[in-house]
């Protein structure tokens, strides 16, 4: 009789369960539907009340590789031996096929349609060669905030973000979508202020002004831009495994960052300040705050050389390294994740044995996370 007691307890438990969880999945899709569209991309913001980074759903919350991060001593491998970054002949190019366009979250400079790029770049530690997609900028209110990624603490007026996809996919659309954590390069480059214009950045200063208020549209970019004359001189460089800054914060990201910061003049700066969405906000203060590095390994490589890849059918006498980073810096992730999934292992089975013996709670302790979970949520997705 103890024992059939036992049961009946545990079945209507489990009875109690299967009638309230679809009206719990009812009532919180219902009430974060925002929530949900914030997560796809739809809606979010920066800065917003009830509306900034911290809202952001999916691998935005859940991850454990989120971008951008804080350089510090502590969290930085040095490495001394010279390393390469290699970029095709086209990318050094002047090209007037550029289309310029205000998203409502940044300045966005891209080839009409997605038409595929014929900028390609490769170098040591990469895993094949990636290929250009599109440009676009951070930037903040004040000289000392505005970048994405910042260094010991300290952050710069903007960032630029040049966004290349693996060659193995057809699409940048198409390497985000992927679980790769290699799908997509991206070059990070620190802006400071200075009493002087920046030439490379004219074509798309100039073009700005065109799309001042957030459209649909694309605008040429009348000025031939040269995209690999963003990049700094020095090419130091901090290299780690992340995700987007945006929503969905897709962890499918190679970072490289360059020490060196380039210049841009208050006017300039000025001309992205002015740019506003379809409500008429200012785009200001675009940049997620740094996110924890979660036992990730950060390199930096102080000796970097820029070359040119070999061109269709010549011969590469010098191929790249391989990407013997990844493995290492892969593990060092995976060790503490697993290390935390034993310890959830072991609290789970503990768990399993408790619940035999408080079987009769299990209804009301059920109840009462529903309630909890759905006070928090109203609060939260008002």
């Amino acid at each position: 009789m103890p024992s059939q007691g036992k049961g009946n307890r545990l079945d209507a438990s489990a009875m109690m369960m299967r009638l309230t969880l679809p009206y719990i999945v009812f009532t919180l899709t219902f009430i974060c539907a925002k929530n949900v569209a914030n997560a796809a991309g739809d809606h979010w913001c920066y800065t917003e009340d009830n509306c900034d980074a911290s809202t952001w759903g999916g691998e935005c919350q859940t991850g454990k590789q989120q971008s951008p991060i804080d350089f510090t001593q502590k969290n930085t491998i040095q490495q001394n031996n010279q390393v390469r970054l290699r970029f095709n002949r086209k990318y050094s190019d002047i090209q007037d096929h550029f289309m310029i366009k205000n998203n409502g979250h940044t300045i966005q400079v891209q080839l009409e349609d997605d038409i595929t790029s014929d900028l390609v770049m490769d170098g040591d530690y990469f895993k094949g060669s990636y290929r250009f997609s599109q440009l676009h900028f951070h930037w903040g209110s004040h000289p000392d905030k505005g970048s994405e990624h910042v260094v010991d603490g300290n952050g710069y007026v903007a960032e630029l973000h040049l966004v290349h996809y693996s060659n193995d996919y057809k699409s940048l659309k198409e390497a985000v979508g992927t679980k790769n954590r290699r799908g997509l390069a991206v070059l990070g480059i620190f802006f400071q202020l200075s009493s002087e214009d920046n030439p490379a950045l004219d074509p798309i200063v100039e073009a700005i002004s065109k799309v001042k208020r957030q459209e649909d549209n694309l605008v040429s970019v009348q000025i031939p831009l040269n995209v690999s004359a963003l990049l700094p001189n020095d090419l130091s460089l901090w290299r780690y495994y992340g995700s987007l800054t945006t929503p969905s914060c897709n962890e499918v990201v190679v970072w490289t960052v360059f020490k060196q910061a380039v210049p841009i003049s208050r006017a300039q700066w000025k001309a992205f300040k002015d740019s506003a969405d379809s409500g008429g906000r200012s785009i200001i203060d675009n940049y997620r705050p740094p996110q924890s590095t979660i036992n990730r390994k950060v390199y930096f490589f102080n000796h970097v050389l820029r070359e040119r890849m070999p061109d269709a059918g010549e011969l590469d006498r010098n191929p790249p390294l391989a990407d013997a980073l990844y493995d290492t810096a892969q593990k060092s992730v995976n060790s503490k994740s697993s290390s935390s999934d034993d310890k959830n292992s072991q609290n789970g089975s503990n768990s399993g044995r408790s619940d035999v013996y408080n079987s009769a709670l299990t209804g009301f302790i059920f109840l009462s996370i529903f309630l909890q979970v759905l006070i928090t949520t109203v609060l939260k997705c008002r």
